[in-house]
C-alpha cells in the first residue's frame, strides 16, 4: 500500500473509531440508564464477586464465567454500584473496539480492503455501537463463534495439529462465555468423521493406489521383493494417513474438554451434572416464560439441580410425551416468525445482507461452471454450513418464545456475512451490470454503493438511532 493511502487509512480509522465511541455514549446516555434492565445487574453482581473471592466463586449456572472475570478487572471495592455501572459499559464499548479491530483482520486476510472497510462500518454502526455499552457478553461471543466458525471451516479442508488444538481451544473459550459451543462441537465431529472416511467430499482423490502389476515371470528376485515392499508401503499410507486425521479431531474435543474440565468437574460436584445450565437443561423444555420463572423460583435450579421437582421437572422426554408434533412444529414456526420479524425490523443492518445475498446470487448465476466447479471441491464445507446455520437457528427459534431472539441470531451475523462476502468476492469480477446502458463491473457498483449507503447509516446512528433505538431490548 502505498504511504498515502496508508495515511488516509489512519486517519478514517480514527475517525470511524471517533463517531462510533460518540454513537455508543450517546445509547449509553440516552438509554441504558437501568443497571437493572437486561440483566445487567446480575452480570455486574457476578463480577464483584469474583472480585471479592479472587476469581474463586462459583456462579449460578444460568451465566458463564469469562464475560463476568473480565469485568471483574474493572471493579474496584471503594466503587459504588453505579460507579462500576459506568465503569463497566465503558469498559465494554472498549472491548467492543477490540472485537472490530480483529474483525478487520479477520475480513482483511480473505478479502479485498474496500469490502473489508465496508464490513465494518456496516457492523460498527449497524450493530455494535448499539450494543456496546450494555453490561452483556454477546458482542465477545459474537466474535469467539466466529473464529471457531473459521478454524472449523479450515480444519474440514486441511487439517492440521495446530488448527485442531487452535479449535478445541477456541471452543473452549466460546463455552465459556456463552453455554452453546456443544452445538459446534456436535455438528464438526460429524463433519470431520465425513472428512476421514470420505477424502473426496473436499476433492482430494482417493488415497488408495491402484494393485500393483504382477511381474513377469522373467524378473528377478529383487524385483519382486521391491514391487512387494513398495505394494505394502503404498497400502500402508492412506490407513496411516487415516489414523493421524483421527488423532488431530480427537485433539480438538480433547483440547475441548481439558481447558473446561474445572468448570466442568465443579458443575458435577454441585448439581450432579457436568454440563448443567438451566437455560439448556431446564428452560429451553418450558412452553413460555411465565413457566420457568415460576418453576425457578420454586426450586432455586441456579443453585442446586431440583431433583426435587418430580414431574414438574421440565425434560425433553416430558415435553415430547406432552406435546404433538403439530405443537411442536407450531412453536418452532412462531420462533421463526417473532425472530425473522425482528431481525426485519433491524433496518440499521438486514438491507446489507440482502444486498450482498442478491448480489453474490447474480454473481454465482453468472459463473455458473465455476460455481458447480467450487461446490464438488467444497460440498463438505458446504454440508457443514447449511448444519451449522440450520442448527443454531432452529435452536434459536425453539427458544424465541420464551425471550427476545435476535441478540441470539446475531451469533450468526458474521459467519453469514463472511459466507455471503465469500460467495461475493469469489465471482464478482466475472460479473457486470448495465445501468444507463453503459455496462459496469459489479464489484464497482455493489462496493461502492455499499460504502454510501453506509456512510449515511453512519449518520443516521449519530443523529437518530443511537438515542432512539434501544440495543439492549430491540437487539
Amino acid at each position: 500500500m502505498h504511504h498515502s493511502n496508508r495515511l488516509w487509512l489512519i486517519l478514517g480509522a480514527l475517525l470511524a473509531g471517533v463517531l462510533y465511541f460518540a454513537a455508543a455514549e450517546i445509547q449509553s446516555t440516552h438509554l441504558n440508564t437501568n443497571l437493572k434492565a437486561h440483566d445487567q445487574g446480575a452480570m455486574l453482581n457476578y463480577a464483584k464477586r469474583l472480585s471479592d473471592n479472587h476469581l474463586q466463586y462459583v456462579g449460578p449456572r444460568n451465566r458463564m464465567p469469562l464475560y463476568p472475570i473480565l469485568q471483574s478487572f474493572v471493579y474496584r471495592p471503594d466503587m459504588t454500584t453505579e460507579q462500576f455501572f459506568q465503569r463497566a459499559k465503558l469498559a465494554n464499548i472498549v472491548l467492543s473496539i477490540a472485537v472490530l479491530g480483529v474483525v478487520y483482520l479477520l475480513f482483511r486476510k480473505w478479502f479485498p480492503l474496500h469490502h473489508t472497510i465496508n464490513v465494518i462500518l456496516v457492523t460498527a454502526y449497524g450493530v455494535y455501537a448499539l450494543k456496546a455499552p450494555y453490561v452483556a457478553a454477546e458482542l465477545l461471543f459474537y466474535l469467539l463463534l466466529f473464529i471457531c466458525f473459521l478454524l472449523t471451516l479450515r480444519m474440514l479442508d486441511k487439517p492440521s495439529l495446530g488448527i485442531a488444538l487452535a479449535l478445541g481451544a477456541m471452543l473452549a473459550i466460546a463455552h465459556y462465555t456463552k453455554a452453546s459451543a456443544p452445538v459446534a462441537v456436535a455438528i464438526f465431529l460429524f463433519c470431520y468423521g465425513l472428512r476421514i472416511a470420505f477424502p473426496a467430499l473436499v476433492g482430494e482423490r482417493d488415497p488408495t493406489p491402484a494393485a500393483a502389476p504382477e511381474p513377469s515371470d522373467t524378473a528377478s528376485q529383487s524385483t519382486r521383493q521391491s514391487s512387494a515392499a513398495l505394494a505394502r508401503h503404498s497400502e500402508a499410507k492412506p490407513a496411516r494417513l487415516f489414523l493421524i486425521r483421527a488423532i488431530y479431531g480427537a485433539m480438538v474435543l480433547a483440547t475441548f474438554l481439558a481447558i473446561l474440565y474445572p468448570y466442568l468437574r465443579k458443575s458435577n460436584e454441585r448439581y450432579g451434572r457436568y454440563f448443567y445450565n438451566v437455560n439448556s437443561t431446564i428452560y429451553m423444555w418450558c412452553d413460555s416464560a411465565p413457566e420457568w420463572k415460576a418453576f425457578s423460583l420454586k426450586y432455586d435450579d441456579r443453585h442446586r439441580f431440583p431433583s426435587d421437582a418430580g414431574e414438574e421437572l421440565p425434560t425433553a422426554r416430558r415435553y415430547l410425551a406432552m406435546h404433538t408434533p403439530g405443537q411442536i412444529v407450531g412453536r418452532i414456526a412462531r420462533g421463526f416468525g417473532r425472530m425473522t420479524t425482528e431481525v426485519f425490523h433491524s433496518f440499521w443492518y438486514t438491507p446489507f445482507l440482502i444486498l450482498y445475498a442478491a448480489a453474490g446470487l447474480y454473481a454465482a448465476i453468472r459463473s455458473r461452471r465455476l460455481v458447480a466447479a467450487d461446490f464438488r471441491r467444497f460440498r463438505l464445507l458446504a454440508l457443514f454450513c447449511l448444519l451449522f446455520f440450520g442448527s443454531y437457528f432452529g435452536l434459536y427459534c425453539w427458544w424465541a418464545v420464551l425471550a427476545r431472539s435476535q441478540r441470539f441470531v446475531l451469533s450468526l451475523y458474521f459467519p453469514a456475512l463472511f459466507i455471503l462476502s465469500y460467495i461475493y468476492n469469489r465471482y464478482a469480477d466475472r460479473a457486470s451490470i448495465t445501468i444507463t446502458g453503459t455496462s459496469r463491473p459489479l464489484r464497482h457498483v455493489v462496493d461502492w454503493s455499499v460504502t454510501c449507503l453506509a456512510l449515511i447509516n453512519v449518520i443516521v446512528t449519530l443523529l437518530w438511532t443511537a438515542s432512539s433505538v434501544d440495543g439492549g431490548s430491540t437487539m
